[in-house]
């Protein structure tokens, strides 16, 4: 059974397009505001084909950072935006990346009760890092594999949290990249997905690769 929040955050997926455009940005976050895709974010169980769409990754960053602003700002954690400047465009299926961005901003601000939650977004070799570190409780190593296990769950404090990862992993290892999980107790939670260049596209050049 999904945690209340859980419910709600997939209920403000799906109207996203209806509600996003008017959050206004505190003066903490350093964001483009960019155009809302035309289609909202839907849960999605990680299975079946992907979508080929093409999209502006660092766009995608922002209008999900915008969605997530309301509850950062209910609990008091600062959530901040740190995008390398040229990002490339994505070729993928852009609803189950924005489920992705969503689940880990949904986690991170869910075991941050004060804080800081930072979305950073960058190139490495081979490909794009999209990272989510927060200042929450952590968890200890040895529970990682719970935690990334479908309804896997380490707290009852905070229900739910282990779906939203086993999902966010399984949609992206269908776009060919990988997640990586480091905590520690006490100090926070930091989230890796990597994402592989083959996906990734010259902005204003659709037609051209990036080179690794």
């Amino acid at each position: 059974m999904f945690a209340q929040h859980d419910l709600l955050l997939i209920a403000s997926a799906a109207l996203s397009c209806g509600f996003a455009s008017a959050i206004a940005l505190p003066t903490i976050v350093r964001a483009r505001v960019g155009r809302m895709p035309e289609h909202g974010a839907r849960f999605d169980d990680g299975q079946g084909e992907l979508r080929e769409d093409l999209f502006d990754t660092a766009v995608e960053i922002d209008d999900t950072v915008r969605m997530m602003l309301p509850q950062a700002e209910e609990t008091g954690v600062a959530l901040v935006v740190d995008l390398a400047p040229h990002l490339p465009h994505m070729r993928g299926d852009q609803r189950r990346i924005r489920q992705i961005l969503l689940h880990l901003l949904s986690n991170a601000l869910k075991f941050t009760a004060h804080g800081t939650v930072t979305v950073r977004a960058y190139r490495v070799a081979e490909g794009m890092v999209v990272q989510v570190n927060d200042t929450g409780t952590g968890m200890r190593r040895e529970d990682f594999p719970k935690a990334l296990a479908p309804f896997g769950q380490v707290s009852r404090k905070y229900e739910g949290a282990g779906l939203d990862w086993a999902l966010t992993r399984r949609m992206v290892e269908l776009h060919g990249g990988y997640l990586e999980l480091d905590s520690v107790p006490g100090q926070g939670t930091s989230v890796t997905v990597t994402l592989p260049a083959s996906r990734l596209t010259v902005p204003g050049n659709a037609a051209a690769k990036c080179a690794a």
